[in-house]
């Protein structure tokens, strides 16, 4: 995953499931282990924008 922010402040949060927050920096990419199933993945910026997706993950 990557999220940009053109922002001052270069911080990301991340949200998986509505859950677990990261911390990360801007365009740094991140790495993160998603279980077979639905998940929604949201970045914020600290100007507070937002950019969600929904993905399915499947076995095969």
């Amino acid at each position: 995953m990557e999220c940009f922010s053109f922002n001052e402040s270069p911080k990301i949060y991340w949200l998986i499931d509505n859950t677990m927050q990261i911390i990360w920096k801007s365009g740094e990419p991140q790495y993160h282990y998603l279980a077979p199933g639905q998940h929604s993945i949201s970045c914020l910026d600290e100007g507070a924008k937002v950019r969600k997706i929904d993905v399915r993950i499947e076995e095969k």
